[in-house]
């Protein structure tokens, strides 16, 4: 239900289907935003992504520079 909502939520922001890139390179880009912010959780995650305009902005660099190279 969790990665649904953070899917969804990169679709209405920039339009990002997660059929075109994958679940899995937007899972590996959750994670590794979850280590960094020191999070344990996808829902802890997830609460902390809808409260910040920062951290969207950063989830939505890590998922999309990638897939630019």
């Amino acid at each position: 239900m969790t990665s649904t909502a953070i899917e969804k939520f990169l679709e209405k922001e920039i339009g990002l289907s997660a059929d075109a890139v994958g679940s899995d390179i937007i899972s590996k880009a959750v994670q590794l935003r979850m280590k960094d912010c020191g999070l344990q959780g996808p829902g802890e995650y997830l609460e902390c992504l809808m409260s910040s305009g920062k951290e969207q902005e950063k989830l939505i660099e890590e998922v999309v520079i990638p897939e630019t190279w």
